[in-house]
């Protein structure tokens, strides 16, 4: 059987014994006991379930994990590559294959640069649709307008044209420095 059909439970890092993640992208709290010093110190059991994920500002899948009364919230795609998906080169950022925020399985994951992830997929085609509808298009320099289109054509770039572009942009941006500094 394939690896991601069946669900498979692991430890999350620094709450083990307390919480684990899913290759599916759920979380569960792990039962355990505590004594109940609030009401009767009488010794209490909490049971097994799962935790109720909500949904961020930014669209992805968040839960609260509790350990010795601190509360840390934590992106539910980000638990479930911390265990399931190894990350030899140390990235910082996870990837959702599909670009669907809210599919945290194991196999819809990977690690990648910061870079990678913001180019990764219709992104840009994405970024073209909402300024056309918001009307925001027509603001675009003609150089940054061919640029996406290049882009959305797939079209690579030159390592010369690469190099060529950031030697223009360190021009322009020490000549915008010099105008602020001549403006005080």
């Amino acid at each position: 059987m394939d690896e991601y059909t069946q669900e498979v439970w692991r430890d999350i890092a620094g709450y083990e014994c307390r919480y684990q993640v899913s290759n599916l992208g759920r979380v569960k709290r792990l039962q355990y006991e505590y004594v109940d010093t609030y009401k009767s110190g009488r010794h209490r059991v909490k049971p097994e379930r799962i935790v109720t994920a909500s949904v961020a500002k930014m669209g992805y899948y968040m839960v609260d994990l509790y350990l010795n009364g601190r509360r840390k919230r934590c992106y539910v795609h980000r638990l479930v590559a911390q265990a399931f998906i190894p990350n030899p080169d140390n990235l910082l950022y996870v990837n959702h294959k599909d670009e669907n925020m809210l599919n945290n399985r194991a196999d819809n994951l990977e690690w990648c640069t910061a870079a990678y992830n913001v180019c990764y997929g219709t992104n840009r085609i994405r970024s073209v649709t909402t300024r056309k509808k918001n009307g925001t298009y027509e603001n675009i320099s003609d150089v940054t307008r061919r640029r996406i289109s290049d882009a959305l054509k797939g079209k690579k770039k030159s390592l010369l044209h690469r190099q060529h572009m950031s030697d223009g942009k360190k021009r322009l941006y020490a000549q915008k420095r010099n105008q602020c500094k001549k403006d005080g």
